[in-house]
């Protein structure tokens, strides 16, 4: 029933065999095929589910950072103290987009980073629900506005800052996209983190 040239592609481990009378009638064969057809996909289902449902490898904190990078930003004790796979995979995949000068690769990704810090300090203060279902920007803002952390007009200007200068690469690029707005993203996040995450970390 199969092309010759599909046999080679078969896991080998779900290969099922069954026989078939010739003086049967063929609704009887009918069901006899669907059952041995229901057999032949379970058994390959099973022999792969693992393979299919393997998580990603969280991608490492790059090793070849410069001295002056790491000193001046601490990220690796960072991503020690928030202490979240997700988190760590996703920032340390923008270091190596940032390593390896994919600039608007990396820019993209720390908007998201960011978005995903603020979410962690509202987690932490049990907060998290005043972001509604599929927050924005806007919604991480006035969650920060509110009770416990209650940012400062210039703290709320400085976080809209940082959203717009993602917007502008993720949204609306129509240039090149520098490092120089890398930097700022990754300043950024880092203030995030020593003024809002590390305070909230009390509140466990």
């Amino acid at each position: 029933m199969l092309s010759k040239d599909i046999v080679p592609k078969i896991v080998p481990e779900s290969f099922v065999q069954s026989f078939f009378r010739t003086n049967i009638n063929v609704l009887t064969q009918d069901k006899n095929l669907s059952r041995c057809l229901k057999k032949f996909a379970d058994a390959e289902y099973k022999k792969t589910h693992d393979q299919l449902i393997t998580q990603n490898k969280i991608e490492k904190f790059p090793l070849t950072q410069t001295k002056l990078f790491v000193d001046t930003y601490h990220f690796d004790q960072m991503l020690s103290t928030l202490n979240d796979n997700q988190f760590t995979d996703e920032f340390n995949q923008c270091l190596f987009a940032y390593q390896n000068q994919k600039w608007f690769l990396c820019a993209a990704g720390l908007g998201s980073c960011l978005e995903h810090l603020m979410l962690l300090t509202l987690s932490n203060y049990h907060k998290e629900t005043q972001l509604g279902r599929n927050p924005t920007a806007k919604d991480y803002l006035k969650a920060f506005t509110k009770e416990p952390i209650k940012l400062e007009s210039r703290q709320q200007t400085f976080i809209d800052a940082l959203f717009r200068l993602r917007n502008s690469v993720d949204h609306h690029n129509s240039g090149i996209t520098s490092k120089r707005i890398c930097d700022t993203l990754l300043d950024g996040i880092s203030d995030v983190f020593n003024e809002y995450y590390i305070p909230s970390i009390k509140a466990f």
